[in-house]
């Protein structure tokens, strides 16, 4: 298990692991997009 904090603001969602911090943009839509940062 891999501790994982998730903020979800609007249509955005922020994955903070410890793999990094991931930006889920659009998480409803389709064509959403995984940004590593």
């Amino acid at each position: 298990m891999v501790p994982v904090l998730c903020f979800r603001e609007q249509d955005q969602l922020l994955i903070i692991s410890n793999f990094g911090c991931f930006l889920v943009l659009s998480w409803e839509d389709e064509e959403s997009q995984l940004v590593e940062f």
